[in-house]
């Protein structure tokens, strides 16, 4: 190595030579660099230059007997008793037993020690499993890596809350997670399709879901981070359900990472004025191949969930914060019209991740459309809180809970949070896209319920007698929604069933930041779920009638889609 010291000098290149601890060096370094031929500490570089991102250089025979065997299930377990129960159902069925036993493993780590023993006499003892159960004490962080990738699913069947680490770690992998449905892993994993939900005592669903992932080799078609959905996620079907068969639009391309919701989309539509593109907004080249020749663009892409944001927030920095500036420059560059882009209530005063990148997001937009005029693209933005009835939100856990006879989970009877249906947020959004001027924000005004009220009116429209269990308010959880600041009413202009917030259109003129306050300032009230309309029981139910869910389950209409036409 000292031979080309100098000639790497004169490059920039800084030689590290062989260290302990490595990744401080993995993270500030730009390519992992090893002529090492075989062996465990091989792998072990191999690992934790993919865990951070870099490129490797390597020999041929360095990378020797590294392929990923995805004939495995993983398990991490503080009380694996539900995943003991599985295993001996699954053991029990015949056609179980027909795949080589040599191939398929199960893999169980157990979190605590004096648990790994225990259970493992259990397994030993009881079961006659047809494969191999491998079980595994506990592990480091980057064991915890390999972990993840020699296996083809999760499953955790844990009761213990682990502030989601392991359902986050298997989703960013793309795995499926096979986990106990209980509130916090639902909030976990809202937005992400790879999640199945199992009742903990139900052994034989988790032997199925087991089955499907061992016998069947089926693997799902997971987004590698989860709620990163522009095109294909929820509201990108429903916009394009509804500006199909508008005559104004020639052709409509949908962008996003998702292969498998392109297809699925394609398949579901049959179209042809549907174009599909795979790309992701962190990269500006595939930003810019899908928006040559387009008139407009909805932007909807973004890492959206709280607790997934809360442990890779870079990651929310890349996709919210720079991957809108990709897509606004390019929209630029290539003589688009209008762009409208989605944020969320959480940017308002925000106290987490997410909400932080969000705000940040709207702060760009309107920086870029200050150096726009009239003439040139448009650009500009809705706001709007939780979609009643999508993935992961808490009209879809109640209702699981009305249907396996459980006790309605609610943090606080008078939380109050808007009432706003997947087919408003299409209307608030085409609304923009028809009457916004250079930065304006919109953001509709929807009626309210409190929690306590959702979850009564769902017990009784379902018929159900299921109680009702406060658990408390969780960490980071607001008692409303603010969806218009304060300072943002000041300057609002009430359009009806809108509020339209004009873009800060000052200059870098420092001076023209300091101004005398307005004693109407501290009269302003800002807009959130508490001081709206509120609804109550009979109105609720109306509404709530609307949705998908409700009209198939109780209605009868069963060919009903998800998504408003």
């Amino acid at each position: 190595m000292e031979k080309y010291q100098s000639e790497w000098e004169s490059e920039k290149i800084e030689v590290i030579g062989t260290v302990e601890e490595t990744s401080s060096y993995y993270y500030a370094a730009d390519a992992v660099v090893s002529p090492i031929l075989q062996g465990e500490g091989m792998k072990l570089k191999i690992s934790d230059a993919l865990m951070y991102g870099k490129t490797i250089f390597g020999t041929t025979e360095s990378f020797d007997g590294y392929e990923v065997d995805y004939d495995k299930i993983g398990a991490r377990c503080n009380s694996a008793e539900a995943f003991i129960r599985a295993i001996n159902h699954f053991s029990k069925k015949k056609e179980n037993q027909k795949f080589n036993p040599y191939s398929r493993e199960i893999r169980v780590h157990f979190t605590h020690k004096k648990e790994l023993e225990k259970e493992h006499s259990k397994l030993i003892s009881k079961l006659k499993f047809p494969g191999t159960i491998i079980l595994e004490p506990n592990m480091k962080h980057r064991e915890i890596f390999r972990f993840y990738k020699s296996v083809n699913a999760l499953v955790f069947p844990s009761l213990v809350e682990t502030f989601g680490l392991p359902l986050l770690e298997a989703a960013m992998f793309g795995l499926p997670v096979l986990v106990a449905d209980l509130p916090y892993a639902r909030e976990v994993l809202k937005d992400y399709d790879g999640a199945v939900f199992i009742n903990i005592h139900d052994e034989k669903r988790w032997a199925e879901e087991m089955r499907k992932v061992l016998v069947e080799r089926r693997r799902y078609k997971c987004v590698s981070n989860p709620r990163r959905n522009g095109g294909t996620g929820s509201f990108g079907n429903a916009v394009v359900n509804r500006v199909l068969h508008e005559s104004r639009f020639s052709e409509i391309r949908i962008f996003s990472r998702d292969e498998k919701k392109q297809d699925d989309m394609r398949n579901r539509l049959k179209n042809t004025k549907l174009k599909f593109y795979i790309g992701d907004t962190r990269d500006i080249h595939s930003v810019e191949n899908a928006v040559k020749g387009v008139d407009h663009i909805f932007h909807a892409a973004a890492l959206k969930q709280v607790p997934s944001c809360e442990f890779f927030p870079i990651e929310a920095v890349k996709t919210n914060i720079l991957g809108t500036e990709n897509v606004l420059v390019a929209a630029e560059k290539h003589n688009v019209k209008k762009v409208v882009i989605l944020s969320t209530d959480k940017a308002v005063y925000p106290i987490n991740a997410m909400g932080m990148t969000k705000a940040l997001m709207e702060k760009v937009m309107i920086a870029r459309s200050r150096s726009l005029n009239e003439t040139d693209c448009i650009v500009s933005a809705t706001r709007y809180g939780n979609v009643m009835a999508s993935r992961g939100s808490v009209i879809p856990l109640f209702i699981n809970q009305i249907k396996e006879k459980k006790p309605l989970t609610i943090t606080d009877p008078q939380m109050t949070r808007f009432m706003m249906t997947l087919e408003d947020a299409v209307d608030l959004v085409l609304f923009a896209f028809d009457n916004a001027k250079q930065g304006d924000l919109f953001v509709q005004k929807s009626p309210a319920t409190t929690i306590e009220l959702l979850a009564e009116t769902l017990t009784e429209m379902y018929n159900s007698k299921s109680e009702i269990k406060i658990i408390g308010t969780r960490h980071g959880e607001k008692l409303y929604e603010t969806l218009v600041n304060r300072e943002d009413m000041a300057k609002s202009f009430d359009l009806g069933k809108y509020y339209r917030i004009p873009a800060d259109t000052r200059d870098l003129n420092y001076s023209q930041y300091f101004f005398e306050g307005k004693e109407r300032m501290s009269k302003i009230d800002e807009y959130h779920s508490h001081n709206t309309e509120r609804l109550g029981k009979n109105e609720l139910i109306k509404l709530l009638k609307k949705l998908p869910i409700i009209r198939r389950d109780i209605l009868g209409e069963k060919k009903v889609t998800d998504y408003p036409e």
